[in-house]
Formats: C-alpha cells, sequence, structure tokens
C-alpha cells in the first residue's frame, strides 16, 4: 500500500501583496490569504489526512489552521519545511534588490550553490526539505499525510519528486513549477518512486479576489514593483508636500484649505526628526508617489504614524499602493514600533478599501479640518525567525 503526500503552499501572504523578499521573515496572511485558507480548509475536511507538519512560520500556520480544525488534528511544527532563507535581502523590495545585483535575482536558485548574501545556500534548503521529507514519508508508511510550506521549498520538494533533482536546477528548478497560493498537491509514494495524483489543485479559492500589480501605461518593459529612496534635498521635501496638496484635491476636489505652508513645515518637522522618514516610490528611474511616517507622533506612542500614502496620479489604479503599505511596515520596525496607524477621510471608500485589505481596522473617528476622519491601524510583523 502506498504513502500519499500532500504539498499545500501558504496562502497569500504579506511579501506576496507587498512585493518583498520574505524568507524566514515571518509576514502574516492577507486579508483574502485568510479567506483562502478558509476554503482550502472546506477543501481538505473530507480527506484522509493522518498527520499535518508545517514549516513553523506564522503564515503557514495561519493557512493549515482550518483544515487541522476540520480534520481534527494537531499540526506539528517542522522548521525544515521553511521558505529559502534570504539572508540580508529579508524584508527587502525585489524591485531594490533587482537594483542591487541585477544577475543574481536573474540567475535565482538556478545553481546548487546559489545564496542570497549571509542566506543559505539552494542546495542547502534542497538537503533540509528533502531531509523532512523523507522522515515523515517513512514514519506514516501506507499512511496519508499533509507538508505545508514555501514557493520555493516546495519546488524543492516537487524537484525530488516529479523533477529531474538538484542537478538540473539551472532547467526550471529542474522542471518544477511553481503553485499557487493556498493550493495542494497530492503524490503517492509506492516505496521506489514518487507518482503525481494531482498538482497545483486551486479551484477551492477561484472566486477570492487576488490583488497582482500591473503595468502603469507606458512601461511595458518593467515589473510593476517599486522600490524607495529616502528624501535627501530641501526640494525633496517640498516635493513631498506639494504631493500631499495634490492628494488632499483628489479627495476633497478642492485646496481652500489646505497650507501648503503648513505643509512644508510639518514634513521639515520630521524630516529633522528622522532623515528616512520621508520615502518617494520609484518605479524603475521615476517617481511614481511619496510615503510620509510620522516618528514623533505620541499619540500612540506603539504605532508609526503615517502622515501621507500617495501614489501620482499615471500610477494610480495599478493595485500598486499595496507596496507603500508594504514599506511603511518596514519603517516601524526600524523605528521600534509594534504597529501602524493613520486618519483617512470617511468619504474615501477607495482608500479604506485598500487599508482594510492590506490589515487595517477602523479603530475610532476625529474631526479634521476638511471633514469627519476614522482613524485606522494595524499591527506589523515580529521580523526574521532564527
Amino acid at each position: 500500500m502506498g504513502t500519499t503526500i500532500y504539498i499545500v503552499r501558504h496562502a497569500e501572504a504579506e511579501g506576496n501583496l507587498w512585493r518583498r523578499a520574505h524568507g524566514w521573515y515571518d509576514g502574516r496572511l492577507t486579508v483574502n490569504g485568510r479567506a483562502q485558507a478558509e476554503a482550502l480548509g472546506r477543501r481538505m475536511r473530507d480527506m484522509k489526512v493522518d498527520a499535518i507538519y508545517s514549516s513553523d512560520l506564522t503564515r503557514t500556520l495561519d493557512t493549515i489552521a482550518p483544515a487541522a480544525r476540520e480534520l481534527g488534528l494537531e499540526v506539528v511544527r517542522e522548521p525544515r519545511l521553511r521558505e529559502f532563507q534570504m539572508g540580508k535581502w529579508e524584508n527587502e523590495p525585489w524591485a531594490a534588490l533587482r537594483r542591487i545585483d541585477p544577475e543574481m535575482i536573474a540567475n535565482y536558485a538556478r545553481t546548487p550553490d546559489w545564496r542570497a548574501p549571509g542566506a543559505e545556500s539552494f542546495s542547502e534548503l534542497y538537503r533540509r526539505t528533502g531531509e523532512a521529507l523523507r522522515e515523515i514519508t517513512e514514519q506514516h508508511a501506507g499512511g496519508a499525510v499533509c507538508l505545508v510550506t514555501h514557493a520555493v521549498a516546495a519546488r524543492t520538494l516537487f524537484m525530488r519528486m516529479i523533477g529531474s533533482g538538484l542537478a538540473d536546477s539551472a532547467r526550471d528548478f529542474g522542471g518544477a513549477s511553481y503553485v499557487p497560493n493556498a493550493s495542494i498537491s497530492a503524490f503517492e509514494y509506492d516505496g521506489t518512486a514518487f507518482h503525481t495524483i494531482f498538482f497545483g489543485e486551486s479551484g477551492h479559492t477561484a472566486n477570492i479576489p487576488t490583488f497582482y500589480a500591473r503595468r502603469p501605461a507606458g512601461y511595458t518593459s518593467l515589473n510593476p514593483e517599486l522600490w524607495f529612496r529616502s528624501a535627501v534635498t530641501r526640494q525633496d521635501v517640498e516635493r513631498a508636500a506639494d504631493a500631499w496638496q495634490d492628494s488632499w484635491l483628489a479627495v476633497y476636489g478642492s485646496a481652500e484649505n489646505f497650507s501648503p505652508y503648513a505643509a512644508q513645515t510639518e514634513f521639515f518637522r520630521i524630516h529633522t526628526a528622522d532623515r528616512d522618514a520621508i520615502r518617494f516610490a520609484m518605479l524603475g528611474e521615476d517617481e511614481a508617489g511619496v510615503l510620509v511616517i510620522d516618528p514623533t507622533n505620541r499619540r500612540v506612542p506603539e504605532c508609526a504614524h503615517i502622515s501621507l500614502l500617495m501614489l501620482h496620479e499615471r500610477f494610480r489604479g495599478c493595485g500598486l499602493a499595496s507596496q507603500l503599505i508594504g514599506e511603511a511596515a518596514a519603517q516601524a520596525v526600524r523605528m521600534g514600533r509594534s504597529g501602524l496607524r493613520l486618519r483617512v477621510a470617511e468619504c474615501n471608500d477607495r482608500a479604506i478599501a485598500l487599508y482594510r485589505r492590506n490589515g487595517f481596522e477602523i479603530d475610532g473617528e476625529e474631526q479634521g479640518s476638511e471633514s469627519m476622519q476614522f482613524t485606522m491601524r494595524r499591527s506589523v510583523n515580529i521580523g526574521i525567525v532564527v
């Protein structure tokens, strides 16, 4: 009698939405990811599964929790099923990494000795996931077991099971494909070889939206991914204040109650307090938007306060704004804060939907100069698991 192995990739997580390198960085599921996890639980409720082993990172544990509940099983934490460790690249925007070392990114995990600076090699990842697969398969011989892991870690398992192994990693990971978030694949091991039952099934999440960034008009050759630079000059700070006025106009349709002098004064104060608090979002060499985080706002001391988060008009409507929130979360961690907070006009439905999609919840309201405003907040990641 064969052994059935189910391989689950985690649901949509912050690294997917924010386009940042999350290996051992302990990112969480997005709102859509949690919905995908619930759908996966319903998909698995009638399956025969004897045991569940999961990477010990939050996004995998939260993905399989609904299924474990449906099946009445405890989840065994298995660190060897973690994602590819990214070393100094952890939580950096992919666009920034492409600028830092485009050749390394182009050859990502294409050879056994490939590694990010300060990280494990691809062969080390292949070896540790393979050891976990072998031990778990032997322990549950003749039964059915579920392994919950990550995109690249899953590919190393697939390379062993249906590909041609590590020696051919240069050829598209040994022929092993990426599978969608919250997908499930099934194999049978007959004691000698693995046989595919089904691969990358994700029909259970077909009705759950995913938010992929799209190239703005005129950017046909660039990935729709942002990198960020800090304001340096006086002109940078003044331009950020101008962006605040543009954002005000987009929301209220008039600048009648907006003071350019007060905006510049406020942003110079913030820039003096923290030279990295004003960030320009860049698409290639072009400025796509502005992010400003006030490190001195003490109304909620544990939170970093987002004073401005905006995209210039030509970059709106392409799904890029979530990447600014990812940068805001990274800056909050840098500032030693455990959360993010902001204010948003109650009439700004589009922005409220964006913030909800990125884990913010309304926690109050305040009177603004132009209208009533919701206050919204969310916690931020704990960082890299060691």
